[in-house]
């Protein structure tokens, strides 16, 4: 269930973005206010929809206040200012849009903020219960660490996580700390794991579904790799008790020590299944592969943000300028086609992701031959959907040039 409080001085726009509210959950709630009543309904609002005529310090200074009761914001502007919409983000709001958005792209928005404030509450609910726990030193800042890899798109859940505790000798520490500890370790690791200083010369590191054996080899790549004297021990969270988890860290370094063994690994964590990617250990495993996921994610982005929204609006556009002509469009994890279907033929505009930093556009009329078909290569970072649509646009244009309709 989310709370959606509308903020706006005119009626208009209240109802105007209210009747674009659709398809929301049947328990989420909308409140309609003025922006007197702002901070009254701030405070208990999942997602605010703050509309102004212009960003003024006042604007700047009301979203600083509000932010402090993680909200979500999304900014209703009339026009778009890049310079006041920076000082916007820097206060704070999580998105903004022009006032006249169409149904679908406020949709997309909304579904972003939900995940968005979805992402912030299991950040703020894992570090309230890592410090309980005494895992974290007080002064420890894991927010940024953990909103790093939710950024990425690569954070998980770390119950049923392996941890893996490890203590470096205070000499071995010294000349690696000139390297950087966290930096050095991060490099054998992927990009869903982190790593937390919870004490001097100690480090926490939580390895999301990655089974025992294998966690144990991330000790192994660890020491091995920057010939460190280092002790470790292993263990699965499975969210104990703020002082059950201390105890637990504690009693586990005594059984390491009385065993005389470099890793000890608890026999509660020996015995638990976990969902596991066994491939990242592989020695094999190179650069490029490593950047697989991180390449799948912004495609995933991509195709969230840019290319159902250019989609979307281009059919709009066009769908009543052809009466003979169904436009059609899809998309799934790796590939996204809009299509011109002009009785039994089907002229296409594909979007082809083939796990690196670029997508291929292929464009395809039927029945007519190079130089009219084209394929051509866009990297991630010119993707956006002002380019998209006037490439869709050509693809238009050139089907009805060549006798579509």
């Amino acid at each position: 269930m989310s709370k959606i409080a509308i903020v706006s001085d005119s009626s208009t726009i209240l109802n105007s973005i209210q009747a674009k509210l659709v398809l929301l959950r049947e328990d989420d709630t909308i409140i309609k206010c003025n922006s007197s009543e702002l901070y009254k309904y701030s405070s208990t609002a999942d997602i605010i929809l703050f509309h102004v005529s212009e960003i003024t310090d006042i604007t700047l200074t009301a979203i600083t206040n509000i932010k402090k009761n993680s909200n979500v914001i999304i900014l209703l502007v009339e026009e778009i200012n890049p310079k006041t919409l920076l000082n916007a983000y820097d206060c704070g709001i999580t998105d903004f849009c022009n006032i006249n958005i169409t149904n679908f792209e406020l949709l997309i928005k909304i579904i972003n903020a939900k995940k968005s404030l979805n992402q912030y509450k299991t950040i703020e609910r894992l570090k309230t219960s890592l410090r309980d726990k005494g895992v974290l030193k007080p002064n420890s800042d894991i927010y940024e660490q953990i909103s790093d890899i939710v950024n990425a798109n690569f954070f998980s859940e770390i119950l049923n996580s392996s941890m893996l505790a490890v203590s470096i000798d205070e000499i071995s520490h010294q000349k690696f700390l000139l390297d950087n500890v966290e930096s050095r370790l991060s490099m054998i690791l992927r990009d869903s794991d982190f790593i937390i200083n919870y004490a001097e010369f100690k480090y926490l590191i939580i390895l999301p579904k990655t089974e025992i054996e294998n966690a144990a080899k991330v000790f192994d790549k660890l020491k091995n790799k920057y010939n460190l004297e280092m002790k470790g021990i292993l263990f699965t969270y499975t969210e104990e008790s703020a002082k059950d988890l201390r105890n637990k860290i504690e009693r586990l370094e005594v059984d390491r020590a009385k065993s005389g063994v470099n890793l000890y690994i608890d026999n509660a964590a020996a015995d638990y299944e976990f969902e596991t990617e066994k491939d990242w250990l592989s020695n094999e495993l190179t650069d490029e592969h490593k950047n697989y996921k991180l390449f799948q994610n912004i495609f995933n982005k991509k195709l969230e943000s840019v290319i159902e929204p250019a989609f979307y609006r281009t059919k709009q556009k066009y769908e009543k300028s052809f009466p003979n002509t169904k436009i059609k469009y899809f998309t799934d994890k790796n590939r996204a086609e809009f299509m011109l279907i002009n009785f039994d033929k089907t002229n296409s505009l594909q979007i082809i992701y083939k796990n690196s930093a670029k997508v291929t556009i292929n464009i395809q009329y039927s029945g007519l031959d190079a130089p009219e078909n084209e394929n051509f290569e866009i990297i991630f970072s010119k993707l956006n959907t002002r380019g998209l649509m006037e490439i869709l646009d050509r693809f238009i244009n050139k089907f009805n040039a060549n006798g579509g309709n």
